[in-house]
């Protein structure tokens, strides 16, 4: 046996040895072999225990002979590792021997302790990341200097920089100088140890201005000392925004219930006065006659109101069905002239159609002929007696393209995106002229998407008229039904309003 250098001149040389290893059982298994070879060992081993029965947990090489030692290391009163040596022969081991023996199996399980904390901690923070990285907000952790110290994945996207750009700057360098100071008395509560909460406006790299709400909770350590805070920040943007249109929503519907009510009455009174005056006038042919058409024109009305409603429903459920054909524009047109022509002479109005050229479309006639009535009624309703609504139908390419244009009162800009959104007026008051129920734009633009066109207003205000333009695709002359009716019309009425009241 070699003589037997000093424990403290073995130990630096052991450890100087050890400098480079990392991992936990390396360095064990490293330290063992160093140990064998100091103390002329034959066989060296080191087992951890995973239970105080004394089960072993690790094994890297156990002595087979009579002539070994195994030296336990205690942690309260419990056995959580054991060192082992053999040695042949019959040399007897010294005291010298086990006490370095005990620093080695000390200096093992304080390693191997070492790397299972390492190991934990790095699999906890990777947990955390992984956990952070997939919220649906911005986590991040600031220190009491105000600097980032973790910063998760939507960081990055937020400010549309990497992480390592994030981590270890100045809040206000992320922030900027006007959020800075708006964020600073909160952050300040955060420090001070108050949980706080707030909302905020916040610049998205991509998406712009957004709504946010922001809870800083502070790290407080045993000794109740604030550390820094934890900073969770939500993009509210789109909820704000729902909750805005559940608002508006439940206000049309307020409204549409009662225009609703209102529109439904007007047509009963001038019923329930025909049925009273009938007796009254049933020897005057004239008068008969008169109260005959009041009443079918207020039964008219009562049935588009209904069928309006229905077809409302219908295109909610994804039920409503077109009947394609190929048809003449300018028969459909016609068509909506017609329907219209009672209510452009009651008011006096001018209505001038000018159909350029013959264009056939693929469509549903009695849909489409909807869709221009509806456009035309909505024009005939905003404007005033007198004024004048003019129709022009001309070819775009592979698009028919239908404008109707007046010179009512026109649509202030603000509600310019909105015309065609179910139960929106330009004017929603129970006074108004004609009433309506704000549907029939609606119905337009819905049943125009359906026949693959598309449909716009333009204005220039409140006292500009407006322009509605229809586009439909055309399809090829071979295809379509030969008119019997001329392509280019004019139609021109100016008639004196009808006084509906009997005398």
């Amino acid at each position: 046996m070699g003589v037997l250098k000093s424990s403290l001149a073995f130990l630096i040389d052991l450890e100087a040895a050890l400098s480079g290893v990392v991992e936990g059982e390396p360095a064990v298994a490293t330290a063992l072999r160093i140990l064998a070879g100091r103390l002329d060992a034959d066989d060296c081993a080191y087992d951890e225990m995973d239970d105080p029965q004394g089960n072993a947990a690790l094994s890297t090489h156990h002595p087979a002979s009579a002539g070994g030692v195994a030296i336990p290391v205690l942690r309260n009163d419990r056995v959580e590792a054991v060192l082992t040596l053999d040695r042949r022969g019959e040399h007897a081991w010294q005291r010298e021997e086990i006490e370095l023996a005990t620093l080695v199996a000390h200096r093992c399980h304080e390693s191997l302790a070492r790397a299972r904390a390492v190991r934990e901690a790095k699999e906890r923070a990777a947990h955390i990341r992984l956990v952070a990285d997939n919220l649906p907000a911005k986590i991040g952790y600031v220190d009491c200097d105000l600097r980032y110290r973790f910063n998760n994945a939507a960081y990055a996207d937020w400010y549309g920089m990497p992480l390592s750009a994030i981590v270890g700057r100045h809040v206000k360098e992320i922030l900027g100088d006007e959020t800075y100071d708006e964020r600073l008395p909160y952050m300040e509560r955060a420090l001070a140890g108050e949980t706080v909460t707030f909302e905020s406006r916040s610049e998205h790299s991509r998406l712009g201005v957004r709504m946010t709400d922001i809870t800083c909770v502070p790290d407080v350590d045993a000794s109740g000392d604030v550390q820094g805070f934890f900073v969770m920040s939500v993009d509210t943007t789109e909820r704000k925004r729902a909750e805005e249109q559940l608002r508006e929503n439940d206000r049309r519907k307020d409204e549409f219930l009662a225009m609703l009510a209102h529109e439904l009455r007007n047509p009963l009174a001038p019923l329930a006065n025909a049925l009273y005056l009938w007796p009254r006038v049933e020897h005057d042919a004239a008068k008969l006659a008169e109260l005959r058409h009041m009443m079918e024109r207020q039964i008219g009305q009562l049935r588009r109101l209904i069928d309006d409603l229905l077809d409302v429903s219908r295109i909610s459920r994804g039920r409503i069905e077109l009947r394609r054909a190929a048809i003449s524009l300018g028969d459909v047109l016609h068509d909506a002239v017609d329907a219209i022509r009672p209510q452009v002479e009651q008011h006096g109005q001018q209505l001038v159609v000018d159909d350029e050229t013959l264009m056939n479309v693929s469509g549903d006639a009695a849909r489409l002929t909807q869709v221009f009535g509806n456009v035309l009624n909505n024009a005939s309703k905003y404007t005033q007696d007198g004024g004048t609504i003019r129709v022009v139908a001309r070819r775009e390419g592979a698009e028919a393209v239908v404008q109707v244009i007046d010179n009512g009162r026109g649509i202030p800009p603000q509600m310019l995106d909105h015309v065609f959104d179910m139960f929106v007026q330009v004017e929603p008051t129970l006074e108004s002229r004609e009433g309506g129920l704000g549907i029939g734009l609606a119905l337009s633009r819905r049943l125009t998407e359906l026949h693959g066109g598309r449909i716009e207003a333009r204005s220039a205000g409140t006292g500009c008229g407006t322009e509605v333009v229809v586009r439909l695709p055309i399809i090829d002359e071979g295809d379509a039904p030969v008119a019997d009716t001329p392509r280019r019309i004019l139609i021109v009425d100016q008639l004196e309003p009808r006084d509906e009241r009997l005398q």
